[in-house]
């Protein structure tokens, strides 16, 4: 593997460093080489290179905002013997402590970046689009993404919608209820849900909703930090409603999972991004958080979740 790599990545000197990583999905160590040290992710699986051409596209979108620090992606490589690997610059990354606060800020400032831009291009006159533009940024109007992205082995379709409603029940939960019951065959899950298709509109009823450039897969197990700040990584991005970006962060209603950045984050978040949109019943907030966690984990850790799958349905 390591020969074909070196060929690939056109580079004379192909050293490991000893430097390992990976989770559960995917393995991963880093090189040196001709043009500095790289990481390299390997998954031989036949989803591999779908879900890292949408984590090189994700990394890619998020870089240009120049918000907050991500590794440099450089290439999607099939090589022999059925592996795919994801080549991206080194990091040296360690569990977030002293820039918690600035990893706050920053994600902030990420989900802000589309609309300062838009608003910015309002006053210069300019137009809109709904893409990802080659060598710059352009302001996007719309929900969505312009390629698929995988949440482990998942595949998030990102086709456009003009409305987060719409976006969120067609291409994030009714997806993830399709693939439960097809599994379980849940019918009390496909019962509730067709009840709850019907309410999803008044969760969000006089909300002006911004589409932002969301990380897409953010909880704790995806953030870290160097000496010069926050790091987000492992990103499944599209544009989406911001406040659902913290949500795997500080919502995950397992303790196991359950991230202790949140004051920090919160704050910070808060402070530099306050709602709009004052709810007047955050009884309805909170489950429609559940439900969307609750549903994008439950298909990858199976029966796990069964137990809590339906509180959210059954509260709202």
């Amino acid at each position: 593997m390591e020969d074909a790599l070196q060929e690939a990545l056109g580079t004379k000197v192909l050293q490991p460093t000893g430097h390992m990583g990976g989770g559960c999905i995917s393995h991963g160590q880093s090189y040196d080489t001709d043009h500095g040290r790289v990481f390299v992710k390997c998954n031989s699986q036949l989803e591999a290179r779908r879900m890292f051409e949408g984590e090189m596209a994700s990394l890619e979108a998020i870089l240009k905002t120049e918000t907050i620090k991500v590794p440099k992606p450089i290439k999607v490589i099939d090589l022999p013997e059925c592996s795919t690997v994801f080549v991206m610059e080194h990091l040296e990354m360690r569990a977030v402590n002293r820039h918690s606060a600035q990893l706050g800020t920053q994600l902030a400032d990420l989900h802000l970046y589309n609309q300062r831009l838009g608003e910015k291009l309002k006053k210069e006159g300019s137009t809109v689009g709904k893409g990802q533009g080659q060598t710059e940024v352009q302001f996007v109007d719309q929900f969505g993404f312009h390629t698929v992205t995988c949440c482990g082995y998942l595949p998030q379709v990102n086709d456009w919608h003009s409305d987060w409603v719409s976006f969120f029940t067609r291409q994030r939960i009714q997806p993830q209820m399709d693939m439960i019951e097809k599994k379980s065959g849940d019918r009390e899950a496909r019962e509730l849900w067709a009840q709850l298709q019907l309410k999803i509109p008044s969760l969000f009823c006089d909300m002006e909703i911004f589409p932002a450039l969301l990380h897409g897969d953010l909880w704790g197990g995806n953030v870290a930090e160097d000496d010069s700040g926050p790091i987000i990584f492992d990103p499944a991005s599209f544009y989406g409603h911001s406040e659902l970006a913290v949500l795997l962060l500080c919502n995950l209603p397992v303790p196991l999972m359950q991230c202790k950045l949140q004051p920090a984050v919160l704050s910070r978040n808060t402070k530099q991004s306050p709602s709009q949109n004052h709810r007047k019943n955050e009884v309805y907030w909170f489950p429609e958080k559940q439900l969307v966690c609750i549903d994008e984990i439950a298909p990858l850790f199976k029966s796990s979740y069964r137990h809590i799958r339906s509180e959210p349905f059954e509260v709202i």
